[in-house]
């Protein structure tokens, strides 16, 4: 059957290839000069967390469709196989223009406008309301490809280094989610994630995924701050008889408040990066000033304290 006798027989188009379609027309807009730069990078952060929601719920249905061996054409007459190759496709291109987004655009217009994300003499303002000299936003490693290869084969080491005999990755939801994906499929393991709370529909389900009791498993996380949501993604897996071995994750700030945490509940943490390597390498690369390293650190020690700012003692 070719395209118009398909098109003819099966006038729907299928919804998934119909929602990268609207990311597309999100990603636009962050390619749209007449935007303000930082909007542009907002909407380039949305297609990011959006893609992120696709491959949890929408790409995950289909790999469960191949997986079961259901083979019959939903209503735009593609079956679980022929969408999923649309699908890898669509997404390939889709990847590739955030990369050229990202690379080509946005931060050459950042760096001339020089609007950076380590500036300790501009404070990002947190939801809580603590002021940052950092903002942290490693959604955006999905979309550079070679980023994103580096940071999932450091996961797969800090792994296999430290978690030998683990036999699941859980990520959390939903920044850990899709590293969770990638790395699992690197080292061959099953994977699912850990709702904030559960589903008020369906099956209630908190925990998607197999889990088996007794199982080891290793948590996903993307970043580690106060270690809250990664530590309450510990407790449900344990709650639900799971072994859980510890937590990788790619960056961490080295908190107080984290590494308390993650020791009153027993959990071991490994970390791609953390604050004080990333403040050596931007003052040697002078991204930073060399005064404003203890700045940062101190920000580091108390977060609640903005004495930093100033540079008290």
């Amino acid at each position: 059957m070719n395209k118009l006798e398909r098109e003819n027989k099966y006038p729907y188009h299928n919804r998934e290839l119909s929602w990268l379609d609207f990311n597309f027309r999100v990603l636009e807009e962050a390619f749209e000069k007449e935007n303000p730069i930082m909007e542009r990078l907002n909407f380039l952060s949305i297609t990011a967390s959006n893609l992120d929601e696709f491959f949890m719920v929408r790409v995950a249905g289909v790999m469960e469709q191949i997986y079961s061996k259901y083979t019959k054409p939903d209503d735009s007459g593609l079956t679980p196989q022929e969408l999923m190759a649309q699908l890898s496709e669509k997404i390939h291109s889709f990847a590739e223009k955030q990369y050229s987004c990202l690379h080509r655009s946005i931060l050459p217009a950042l760096k001339k406008h020089q609007i950076l994300f380590l500036r300790p003499e501009e404070p990002f303002t947190w939801a809580s309301g603590i002021k940052s000299p950092i903002y942290c936003d490693n959604r955006l490693t999905l979309i550079a490809p070679d980023v994103r290869t580096m940071i999932e084969n450091g996961l797969v080491q800090l792994i296999r280094a430290n978690y030998p005999g683990c036999e699941v990755l859980m990520g959390t939801s939903p920044a850990g989610s899709a590293h969770a994906a990638i790395v699992g499929h690197l080292m061959d393991l099953p994977m699912g994630y850990v709702r904030g709370s559960a589903k008020d529909h369906g099956r209630t389900n908190q925990i998607e995924g197999k889990l088996i009791p007794g199982q080891k498993v290793v948590v996903v996380e993307d970043l580690i701050s106060t270690a809250g949501s990664a530590v309450d993604t510990v407790k449900v897996l344990r709650e639900a008889g799971a072994e859980v071995l510890g937590i990788v994750s790619i960056f961490t700030y080295g908190m107080q408040k984290g590494l308390d945490r993650l020791a009153e509940n027993d959990v071991k943490n490994v970390s791609l990066c953390d604050l004080d390597a990333l403040v050596e390498v931007a003052a040697a690369s002078g991204y930073i000033r060399p005064e404003d390293k203890e700045k940062i650190l101190k920000f580091r020690d108390n977060p609640s304290d903005e004495g930093w700012m100033k540079g008290d003692k």
